[in-house]
């Protein structure tokens, strides 16, 4: 598959645009391409970034036109909440109900996880705060992700590609747009592998991650060890290609 007018922007935390420059010793954490007129591809490598990196990109895409939006999520194996909550706003056109994060607080006193209808009986959040998040998670039995559409949202076709890389933070996202029948999901199975988890120092020499709190979607589903499963499965080197194959498919 060859792009055409393929346009790659690389950005600062301020919203400084310039055209992309590779350089080994500060890979390029985000992509965008136009695969033509009405199609364009964002590809997402980590969510190992902060809110204000992945900003200035998806402030780029409300300046472009185009009616098809691609998220390529292959290798991407997760990262912080807080850097993908601002492309969820995004892509949503309505609120989303991001399921529920539960602590040893709350197994410390129920044997059983809650009903998905009662996840809002827990504090909410729907900030971008690394900070917020890791405080909720020690303090409480449990957190409700609550996500709201931006006002300039994507209200366009959107695809999602994944692969079995495809893990921890990009789970909840892609399973969230699945379910809503928001976007279609084409690749292969995520890996399984969402539990917030954080790194404790010990001595000098030594880091250990440790879970910290469960996840489970709004419908009560456990991603963990599971995956998402894809709308469409296919090769994931096959998967940037048939989504276009999709997209040339409704043009008929």
């Amino acid at each position: 598959m060859r792009f055409s007018d393929s346009c790659h922007f690389s950005a600062s935390a301020s919203g400084e645009k310039s055209q992309a420059v590779t350089r080994k010793e500060q890979p390029q954490k985000f992509e965008i391409k136009k695969a033509d007129n009405e199609t364009v591809v964002f590809t997402v490598k980590t969510f190992s970034a902060s809110a204000e990196e992945i900003i200035p990109f998806i402030d780029t895409l409300k300046t472009m036109s185009f009616s098809n939006l691609i998220i390529d999520l292959r290798r991407n194996t997760g990262g912080t909440i807080a850097s993908a909550l601002p492309l969820a706003e995004y892509l949503i056109q309505d609120t989303l109900m991001g399921g529920a994060f539960l602590t040893q607080k709350y197994f410390a006193k129920h044997s059983a996880i809650p009903e998905a209808g009662s996840y809002n009986n827990f504090p909410l959040f729907s900030e971008a705060s690394f900070s917020l998040i890791i405080s909720g998670i020690h303090n409480q039995e449990g957190l409700c992700l609550i996500i709201y559409p931006d006002a300039k949202s994507f209200k366009g076709d959107l695809y999602i590609l994944t692969d079995k890389n495809t893990a921890s933070t990009c789970e909840p996202l892609v399973y969230g747009l699945k379910t809503s029948k928001r976007a279609t999901v084409i690749g292969e199975k995520t890996y399984g592998a969402m539990l917030n988890g954080e790194i404790f120092r010990i001595g000098d020499s030594f880091n250990l991650w440790i879970p910290t709190a469960d996840y489970y979607t709004a419908d009560g589903f456990k991603i963990d060890k599971v995956g998402v499963t894809p709308d469409i499965e296919v090769e994931p080197a096959d998967a940037l290609d048939k989504a276009l194959e999709v997209i040339q498919g409704k043009k008929r």
